[in-house]
């Protein structure tokens, strides 16, 4: 016995399922990227620094437009910074730092 041809209907229908499940993917996944950095970033003030708790690289992989390093303080902001400011890769080694010495101590409790 011969397969038959699929439908073309029960193609198209598959074929805007699909479409729809990416749109809706791509969606939440942009819903926390950067819309801008200023080309030159300041620094950040040391008591800003001192409350940063974390990081993130922003990119084209996670479905944002704009590359961008997101730095997030202990209250849960999120502020972005270029890639290219010059003193972003220190404070990310730091932030790195801290949340390893912060990881030994609470084994040792």
């Amino acid at each position: 016995m011969a397969r038959r041809p699929p439908r073309p209907l029960a193609l198209l229908l598959l074929a805007a399922l699909a479409s729809a499940l990416l749109a809706q993917g791509r969606a939440n996944s942009t819903q926390d990227c950067c819309i801008s950095v200023s080309p030159s970033s300041p620094i950040f003030p040391p008591n800003l620094q001192k409350r940063l708790v974390s990081y993130r690289i922003q990119g084209p992989e996670m479905g944002c437009h704009l590359e961008a390093i997101v730095f997030i303080t202990q209250r849960g902001r999120q502020l972005c910074v270029s890639p290219d400011a010059d003193w972003a890769p220190k404070l990310m080694k730091r932030i790195d730092k801290k949340n390893r010495k912060a990881a030994t101590n609470g084994r040792g409790i």
